[in-house]
């Protein structure tokens, strides 16, 4: 209790000094109901003043559409950003996007002027490790640090959807329960895709470490029956772990404590594939990557290879089966070069950044700072949080790019960081499902 307790006071400490560094402009919003023309924006990215002040959670009641205008609208798609950009968002979902001169206005909407901002799909962290198990539930609700601490803040640094890696102990009911409690915030808290308790072989590292965020096995049958009841449990996704990330450092993996061998791995994946649930392995090692692959596993949750550089035929088994690589750099760096012969070869990033585990959930730029270390340009990185994200978690069909149809999950940022990668930081505007959740304090 007593480390539930210091862990708890150090998150909501950390919430309370980042909740002054967030960013807005208070004069970034027409009052509801205004009329616009469609050339309404004269100003451009470099008219856009920087100004500290808070943000705040704050759903605004609005029944009709809104539209996000005069600003430089980064799909995330692969194309060309928009300058001069409008998207239109009804009913929850997005209805147009494109140039504002193109765009016709629905009658009655409540236009948001971002004054030359960029508009971006919200971000996805596709690996929160051990979220849930910071969330208790009182009574069926997310008692208030927690939310605070852990939802809130992610939510105002632009992140709207979150996995939950290595959940915890949870079953059935409780996961339903949390589920439950989820849905009661609505779209004040970020979409959470649960993968349930990872798999690891009873003896293994992970295991000693970590014994309440996995389930340890010691034969064939006991993985996959560990497998089928996760998913029976209702987890969206299953996870398996060889090494832990502290032994990454290490050049090989020899004298370790064992792992999961490639029989059971693929009993794992068998069961998880027949119920059309996808297979995350955590390999920090090359040969547990190579096992991990062997075996079917649909993406890698950390990077493969961190003591030595990252071998080529391993680079390209990871692009010839198409299997994504989630960053979680902060946690383990990769070999200087390793990420730009992945990317070139024709390889997919993932972001993660292993929150709360490796710090406080508000800090997604700090992933995002060392991966501009490792060569990566802004729009890659935008797209490792956007669209690549969204086809880790299977939701590309209905998050991570900014394309009609698509569930309006936005954020605005103060600038173009594509110009100034810094300015992923200062999220002014968080648009989750249709409603504005997120605005300047005092709005």
């Amino acid at each position: 209790m007593k480390t539930k307790i210091f862990f708890i006071t150090l998150f909501a400490f950390a919430f309370l000094l980042s909740a002054c560094q967030t960013v807005a402009d208070s004069s970034s919003t027409n009052s509801e109901g205004a009329t616009a023309t469609a050339n309404s924006g004269e100003n451009t990215q470099d008219d856009v003043q920087e100004a500290a002040v808070e943000t705040q959670i704050k759903k605004r009641e609005h029944n009709g559409p809104i539209v996000l205008h005069n600003g430089l609208v980064i799909t995330a798609t692969g194309a060309e950003p928009i300058p001069n950009g409008a998207v239109v968002v009804e009913n929850g979902l997005i209805t147009a996007v494109g140039p504002e001169a193109e765009i016709e206005f629905p009658e009655g909407a409540w236009l948001i002027d971002v004054e030359g901002r960029a508009i971006l799909p919200g971000l996805i962290d596709a690996r929160a490790s051990g979220l849930s198990n910071h969330l208790d539930l009182d009574e069926g609700q997310i008692e208030s640090i927690g939310r605070i601490v852990y939802l809130d803040s992610a939510l105002q640094s632009g992140v709207t959807t979150l996995r939950d890696a290595a959940l915890g102990r949870m079953m059935a009911q409780e996961i339903a329960d949390l589920r439950a409690a989820l849905e009661a915030h609505g779209n004040t808290v970020p979409t959470l895709v649960l993968t349930g308790p990872f798999i690891a072989h009873r003896d293994g590292s992970a295991m000693e470490r970590y014994p309440k965020q996995n389930i340890g096995v010691a034969s064939t049958e006991e993985a996959r029956e560990t497998a089928a009841h996760l998913i029976e449990a209702g987890v969206d996704q299953i996870g398996f772990v060889q090494s832990i990330t502290q032994e990454s450092h290490l050049e090989t993996r020899d004298g370790l404590p064992p792992i999961l061998s490639q029989v059971q791995l693929e009993a794992i994946v068998e069961v998880a594939h027949g119920q059309d649930k996808w297979v995350l392995g955590q390999a920090v090692f090359p040969e547990e990557a190579e096992m991990a692959l062997a075996a079917g596993v649909d993406q890698l949750m950390s990077w493969p290879s961190r003591a030595v550089p990252m071998p080529d035929d391993l680079i390209q088994s990871l692009v010839d089966d198409a299997v994504p690589v989630l960053s979680g750099f902060n946690v383990t760096p990769p070999q200087e070069g390793d990420v730009r012969r992945f990317l070139d070869a024709g390889g997919t990033l993932v972001f993660g950044t292993y929150a709360p585990n490796s710090g406080p959930m508000d800090s997604p730029y700090r992933e995002f700072q060392v991966m501009l270390i490792f060569g990566m340009t802004p729009m890659e990185m935008i797209q490792s949080a956007t669209a690549n994200a969204a086809r880790a978690l299977e939701l590309d069909d209905q998050i991570g790019t900014l394309e009609t149809g698509k569930k309006a999950d936005i954020i605005v940022v103060n600038g173009d960081p594509l110009q100034e990668f810094r300015i992923m930081r200062e999220v002014i505007y968080v648009v989750k499902g249709g409603d504005l959740v997120v605005q300047p304090a005092g709005e």
